[in-house]
């Protein structure tokens, strides 16, 4: 058969010992030259088909849903998968098994199916534990780590993640775990930690280094280099490391190593070779949505620091548009996702309810986003942070109003940033609204489901919250009021800490719009009164309104 790169063609049938070891050299593969493993994959697959070996055609299959994820087809992806899992499971625990739920978990990561990714990355280690398959329960404790988004509690996971390693891990789980740890020390700026992790994975990478990993590697020290201050050092080691793998990377990792390489020239605070190389980068596009959106939101930060504020709002402005688009496109992989899993019959009465809602948001989504109608649009939803506006939300409460005869329970937040003026008067406008525009993006990572949060104008934002009772509603808001005022704000702020005064109100019985507003407005005011930076909550009754028990104070 060849060492485990060998690029020989391969004539003649293929016997269930040679297939389980091309399969094995396609997952290896998958990673360091796609197109090799894809040709690989198809081949087992087929020979496995002919000669009736179930278990050798699931293997394949697991190889291609890698493939398919990679290029974002995560519907097809994870249809592969649903078809390599049942003939995997009745020979029990392997490392492929694992692996296959691991990459579910994945997918569903992909398309924000977060609670379900978790779940599949505990399959992936439970099963990786019972077939003895160490490296599979370190990548699918990995994957589980980075799921969180925040910056602090990842780090604790991959720290976890570190200190879990066995005497039995392979160096490929060693530097993998490594390299992600330091990155999470970066994003908290602790450059002399995520030095001392590069300096580890630098002793266990293998020889030779695929293009994507020296790039990785090359690029991690170089960020933290710039974060110590050592500009020129940082400078000629990413250009070095770029060089040298710009012939044989891919167009992916070399977009991703650019995009990197912009944030060492900002660290280094050479801002105008950031700004050519972020332009390059927007010009060209990106096949990538999630990297186009960071580039975007980047040369805004770029511009504004270079004192182009007319530049850098017609970046925020492109960044929103990109970020509606995106997220009509997710939606939809979303329902594909939703539906693939629901054929495979993963819990079904959930998933029904799951693909219905998510149906439901995907048509509101595609009529706001590829209507023709630019006015339509405008009409709908916040431009500057991409949150729906009054006159959605308007419609949304008249809508439920109607259809909701009965006794019905639903709460309404309001919310307002506290001393806002200040913001503005302290660092301008422009700045403000990348505060706006970060709030909005935490209330939509915030939104429990079914809710619907808006900007009703200037630093006022809501949140209706249908079938929620007054008490989770009240707790609900406190937890954004938490997330906001410990949020790491962006570094325009300065050392300016933003904070919220909510003002919630409850109804149960027919429910009358203004009436909620009001009470939800005079709740925010309580809140103001009692020294800002708290949740008061008001019940709504027929006759009168009373305050929710207790308010929530600042912490």
């Amino acid at each position: 058969m060849g060492d485990e790169h060998s690029y020989a063609p391969i004539r003649g049938a293929l016997t269930r010992a040679e297939i389980d070891a091309l399969n094995l050299q396609a997952w290896d593969l998958r990673n360091v030259d796609r197109e090799r493993a894809v040709e690989l994959a198809r081949l087992t697959a087929r020979s496995a088909t002919a000669i009736g070996y179930q278990r050798g055609a699931a293997q394949a299959r697991v190889s291609q849903s890698v493939i398919a994820r990679h290029e974002e087809q995560s519907d097809r992806a994870l249809e592969l998968l649903g078809e390599a899992i049942p003939a995997l499971e009745p020979d029990g625990p392997s490392r492929w098994l694992a692996w296959s739920h691991t990459l579910v978990g994945g997918i569903c990561a992909d398309v924000g199916e977060l609670e379900r990714a978790r779940h599949h990355y505990l399959l992936g280690q439970d099963i990786g534990a019972a077939s003895n398959d160490v490296d599979s329960v370190d990548a699918a404790r990995l994957e589980a780590a980075q799921l969180l988004e925040d910056p602090g509690q990842r780090l604790a996971a991959l720290t976890a993640a570190e200190g879990a390693l066995s005497p039995d891990s392979s160096d490929r789980s060693r530097w993998r775990v490594l390299l992600a740890v330091a990155d999470a020390l970066l994003l908290l700026e602790r450059p002399h930690e995520a030095l001392e992790r590069v300096e580890q994975a630098k002793t266990l990478l293998p020889r030779p280094l695929s293009p994507g990993v020296r790039l990785s590697a090359g690029l991690v020290e170089s960020r933290a280099r710039a974060l110590l201050g050592q500009g020129d050092l940082a400078l000629e080691l990413a250009q070095e490391t770029m060089a040298a793998e710009s012939e044989t990377a891919s167009s992916a990792d070399l977009s991703e190593a650019s995009l990197r390489l912009a944030e060492v020239y900002q660290a280094a605070d050479r801002l105008h070779e950031a700004l050519d190389l972020l332009t390059l980068l927007d010009e060209r596009g990106e096949h990538w949505p999630t990297r186009a959106l960071e580039v975007s939101a980047r040369l805004a930060a770029v511009r504004a620091a270079l004192g182009d504020y007319e530049g850098a709002y017609a970046a925020l402005r492109r960044h929103h548009r990109q970020r509606a688009a995106h997220e009509a496109a997710q939606t939809k992989r979303r329902v594909a996702v939703l539906e693939v899993l629901y054929r495979t019959r993963e819990a079904e009465g959930e998933m029904r309810a799951q693909v219905s809602l998510a149906t439901e948001l995907d048509s509101t989504i595609t009529q706001l986003v590829e209507s023709n109608s630019s006015a339509k649009e405008s009409a709908l939803r916040d431009e500057l942070t991409g949150l729906v506006n009054r006159r959605f939300l308007n419609d949304q409460l008249d809508q439920l109003a109607a259809r909701l005869g009965g006794p019905s329970t639903i709460s309404l937040a309001l919310l307002d940033l506290d001393h806002f003026k200040a913001v503005n008067d302290q660092h301008g406008h422009l700045v403000g609204d990348l505060a706006l525009r970060e709030v909005g993006l935490l209330m939509t990572r915030w939104a429990p489901p079914g809710a619907t949060t808006a900007r009703l104008g200037g630093e006022e934002f809501v949140a209706l919250l249908p079938g929620m009772g007054a008490e989770d509603a009240r707790l609900a808001a406190d937890d954004l009021r938490r997330t906001l005022a410990h949020h790491r704000w962006p570094p325009e702020l300065g050392a300016s800490r933003l904070t919220a005064s909510i003002g919630v109100a409850t109804v149960t019985g027919p429910l009358d719009p203004a009436r909620l507003m009001r009470r939800a407005d005079d709740a925010l005011y309580a809140a103001k009164e009692r020294g800002r930076n708290r949740v008061v909550g008001v019940q709504v009754s027929a006759h009168n309104t009373h305050p929710a028990e207790g308010s929530t104070t600042a912490s």
